[in-house]
């Protein structure tokens, strides 16, 4: 008796944290994408390293982007900013990027730091080469040629 109420709390949990897990990926269509970027842009990871802001007692991990291409924001950009998140904690939504990791990032604001980008989630980045489809449809997408 003991063990087969064991199993079926067991099992509800798994369902339960399973259903949860799942929503937190949702896929984000085309359009959410294009419309909560403020930048897109296809670059390069280069590194990170750790900021200290001393007006607002704030130590961040801020990952360095070289710029290649915008295809949406500013186009005098040639290197971006984007926060990242400890290793430690790991959630499945948490996304850390290696160096000389390319593709195309499509870039929120960071509220509590100006000229600060971030990529909260898996689907706002897609790994690629410059020669990829993916990069010209979003090119097209966006309505033309990406600024070098």
């Amino acid at each position: 008796m003991l063990k087969a109420t064991f199993v079926a709390v067991w099992a509800l949990t798994c369902l339960l944290t399973a259903t949860v897990s799942n929503a937190s990926l949702a896929k984000i269509t085309e359009q959410d994408l294009s419309d909560t970027s403020v930048a897109i842009v296809f670059a390069e990871f280069i590194g990170a390293s750790e900021l200290q802001i001393e007006s607002q007692n704030l130590r961040l991990s801020v990952g360095v982007l070289r710029v290649q291409q915008v295809l949406k924001g500013s186009s005098h950009v040639n290197v971006m900013l984007i926060r990242q998140y400890p290793r430690t904690g790991v959630v499945s939504d948490t996304y850390n990027f290696e160096v000389g990791q390319l593709g195309l990032w499509f870039l929120q604001k960071t509220p509590s730091v100006e000229g600060l980008y971030q990529a909260l989630d898996p689907a706002r980045f897609i790994e690629m080469d410059e020669s990829s489809p993916v990069l010209e449809h979003w090119k097209a997408l966006l309505g033309g040629s990406a600024s070098p």
